[in-house]
């Protein structure tokens, strides 16, 4: 039996790995580190926040960490993932909704230990993730491998992933979505995203026109030391499939941990 102690140790282990690997993107890939420079800028402008160089590379160390995580979850069972979990917040924001009457969308932007949430919630409810395939081929079985557990379907971000999840919706499956992706040419609307227009999904505007929803924002922090993970949940607006309101309620999110976002990813770019 793997204890907790144990699971621990091989997080640290982990992130000491991660941490190489955001050193050795940020100081070797320019492109990299130029748009985790340009996006981070932009949040600090946004938020009257003062700009330090050093974030961008501590920012660089925690998104090493997010890939060694996701490299460690190869090897665990979700019960042993879910282990890590050491607190869980906001918990009655989904107790008090009735899964028969609504279904229950989860959102989180590319922050902390994401790949931790749909785990976490299939030991509630089924749960649906839709995903965007990666061009990589062994990028994209890696991902199967780590998403693919008991009470997880996986769905592609096309028109027949669309069919298929309004199909499971109706046997009150959750839905779990990564918004902050750029969508495809016609699948989106230009929105302010700290302050500078990028084009957002509207898919759940267009799932909100046939099916109830309530919407449930989500946050896995990172805790200190490799200590673990810091679980949170926090009851959407109405007419969160509106891009402007997304973008802002993701925004909300990523305040709450802003060095553990994913800054480099080239949120502003043409579909």
């Amino acid at each position: 039996m793997v204890t907790i102690s144990i699971l621990r140790i091989l997080l640290a282990l982990f992130h000491s790995i991660g941490i190489f690997f955001g050193l050795f993107a940020y100081f070797l890939s320019a492109n990299y580190r130029n748009k985790t420079i340009d996006n981070y800028k932009l949040f600090c402008i946004s938020e009257s926040v003062k700009f330090k160089y050093t974030d961008c590379i501590l920012n660089s160390i925690e998104v090493g960490k997010t890939i060694s995580e996701q490299l460690l979850f190869l090897f665990l069972t979700k019960k042993m993932i879910t282990k890590l979990i050491r607190t869980v917040k906001g918990i009655e924001s989904i107790e008090n909704i009735n899964f028969r009457k609504k279904n229950i969308i989860f959102i989180t932007p590319h922050i902390g230990c994401f790949e931790i949430i749909p785990l976490y919630l299939s030991t509630i409810n089924p749960i649906c993730v839709m995903y965007k395939k990666s061009k990589i081929k062994i990028v994209e079985l890696l991902f199967k491998k780590i998403r693919v557990r008991s009470n997880i379907e996986t769905i592609p971000a096309n028109f027949h992933g669309l069919k298929k999840l309004l199909k499971l919706l109706k046997t009150n499956y959750f839905f779990g979505l990564l918004p902050d992706q750029v969508p495809k040419a016609g699948e989106g609307e230009w929105a302010p995203f700290f302050k500078k227009q990028a084009y957002t999904m509207n898919l759940l505007k267009k799932i909100n026109e046939k099916k109830n929803c309530e919407y449930i924002l989500c946050l896995a922090k990172r805790l200190k030391f490799s200590s673990g993970f810091e679980l949170s949940f926090y009851k959407g607006v109405e007419n969160q499939g509106e891009p402007k309101i997304l973008n802002t309620e993701i925004e909300n999110i990523i305040k709450k941990a802003p060095s553990q976002y994913l800054w480099s990813y080239n949120r502003y770019k043409n579909p």
